[in-house]
């Protein structure tokens, strides 16, 4: 999920940061890469590709602009990431992409090692 302008810029401010104490970074989020919210991370077979942007961009008007809350920061082998406080919006666009899109993924993928040892928690959904 593309962040908003505030957000991106938070995000390129805090990269930028990163590269003066940690010279050897190699996220560029100013000219390379893209500040993101990462909802359904999954491997999808290589002939699917077309499908899938199909599918995406049939969904696209059913995305929600969600508020982002963040946690803490964590790094895990060769990634640092940005925990973001699940919510209702957030789940519920995940869900839909999961829902709309799984039967394309590779079938019996390993969970990674950095999600098995993330903070990731379920939603509570009784407090929104």
């Amino acid at each position: 999920m593309k962040l908003n302008a505030l957000g991106e810029s938070t995000a390129i401010g805090y990269d930028s940061y990163c590269h003066d104490h940690l010279p050897s970074d190699d996220v560029w989020l100013a000219t390379i890469n893209q500040p993101h919210v990462t909802l359904y991370l999954t491997e999808f077979e290589s002939d699917s590709v077309n499908e899938l942007q199909s599918r995406l961009t049939a969904l696209s008007g059913a995305f929600y602009q969600c508020f982002i809350a963040l946690n803490d920061t964590a790094a895990s082998g060769t990634y640092g990431m940005w925990n973001v406080i699940n919510n209702n919006c957030l789940q519920l666009t995940s869900d839909t992409i999961v829902n709309a899109t799984y039967d394309l993924a590779t079938p019996n993928q390993t969970i990674p090692a950095w999600y098995v040892t993330s903070s990731d928690r379920p939603i509570d959904r009784s407090t929104d």
